[in-house]
């Protein structure tokens, strides 16, 4: 994983809302799945087992994020810049169509 610059957010100050981002690259085509890359992610960021996390499958359903970036799928194809953002494990988690998973760790003292 690499960190990266915080993302800005609503014109409020990066380091009010993250402690940090975390990026990974993918590709899809290899087997490896979207739902499989952001258990990955999110436990490299968090520094938790992904044994320890909750389920993904109670945040977002698994089998429809990996079917919005299967390559066959045609909305796929359609917006090869898609992306679908979500909370899972007190991070913002932002999978992209391009095989990009960008994981900002939340600063829960700001909320």
């Amino acid at each position: 994983m690499t960190q990266q610059e915080n993302p800005s957010t609503d014109g409020v100050a990066d380091d009010d809302l993250y402690l940090g981002t975390y990026s990974a690259h993918s590709d899809w085509g290899t087997g490896k799945t979207p739902s499989h890359s952001v258990i990955e992610s999110v436990a490299a960021a968090t520094e938790t087992s992904p044994e320890c996390m909750q389920p993904l499958y109670d945040v977002i359903n698994p089998d429809a994020l990996n079917q919005v970036f299967e390559p066959g799928y045609e909305r796929y194809r359609q917006s090869p810049n898609g992306y679908v953002t979500f909370r899972y494990e007190g991070c913002d988690v932002t999978v992209h169509a391009d095989g990009q998973t960008t994981v900002s760790l939340l600063d829960d003292t700001q909320s």
